[in-house]
């Protein structure tokens, strides 16, 4: 599925609007902020400013929502994803390693791996890749704010353009689920990468590869592997309706080690871009 120039009106329904006045540093859900005897009226005017700018930015095409997601058969090898080239499911396309949760769980709860919502070998399943942005045109957009000493729009087309990432991948999850067959109650996890259940940012330059991203929709990696533009989002959408979001939190030395092999990555390299998760 490779979506070019997809119309922001179609995105826009599934913006979260709490995130937005999160990024404000104003905590409160969306719209029962508004009533809020201290922080309502602040919000209500972050919001009437920031749909003005939406509008105009949907009206003159100002930001791109560009966007690729493959569907592959797939399975699970302990703590690893892999993806076949076919049904026939005899050639592995990738291998995705995976990171296990470690810390103690509350009510017996299992310490969980996203390997843990596909299907083992033998059992047919089917995972998502995706990588999406909505930053191309945000540049532009904000250094003219900033050459008319406009800081405050400025600011807020940033914020717009992460609320419409984020939405896109909604928006994406749903396409998605649909085409694998998913009802729409059973639509599984989005799991990004640099988020708490894959928090490797590396592991994005597997799927840019795979996808051959870069060249699908505009967005770019760095070498520490961010996402430029920064209003990006790449991972995985897993359908099993059992799966949940959660932290892989902190993992000790040997899970790190295992990785690296897994990964066929130095454990040097992976301590710095893991750093936040080892104990």
């Amino acid at each position: 599925m490779l979506l070019k120039n997809h119309p922001l009106s179609e995105i826009v329904p599934f913006i979260d609007w709490s995130f937005f006045f999160a990024s404000w540093e104003i905590t409160g859900r969306y719209p029962d902020i508004f009533n809020h005897p201290s922080k309502g009226k602040l919000a209500k005017e972050l919001y009437d400013d920031a749909q003005k700018l939406l509008a105009e930015i949907i009206a003159h095409q100002l930001l791109q929502a560009n966007a690729i997601a493959v569907v592959y058969p797939a399975n699970s090898k302990d703590d690893d994803i892999l993806l076949f080239t076919d049904d026939e499911r005899t050639t592995i396309l990738a291998t995705l390693p995976q990171l296990r949760n470690q810390e103690r769980q509350r009510d017996e709860t299992p310490n969980l791996c996203l390997a843990d919502f596909v299907a083992p070998i033998g059992t047919k399943d089917y995972i998502a890749t995706f990588a999406l942005t909505t930053g191309l045109g945000l540049k532009a957009l904000a250094d003219r704010y900033q050459a008319a000493n406009d800081e405050y729009s400025a600011i807020m087309a940033k914020a717009i353009a992460n609320r419409l990432a984020e939405a896109f991948a909604v928006y994406l999850h749903h396409e998605i689920a649909a085409l694998i067959g998913k009802r729409e109650n059973h639509i599984g996890i989005r799991a990004a990468y640099g988020y708490p259940a894959c928090p490797d940012h590396s592991s994005k330059r597997d799927l840019f590869d795979l996808m051959n991203a870069e060249q699908a929709i505009g967005a770019k990696l760095t070498e520490s592997y961010m996402m430029v533009p920064e209003s990006s989002i790449c991972g995985l959408i897993i359908t099993n309706p059992a799966a949940r979001y959660f932290s892989v939190g902190k993992i000790d030395e040997e899970q790190l080690h295992d990785y690296a092999r897994r990964k066929q990555m130095p454990v040097a390299q992976l301590r710095k871009l893991l750093a936040h998760n080892l104990r």
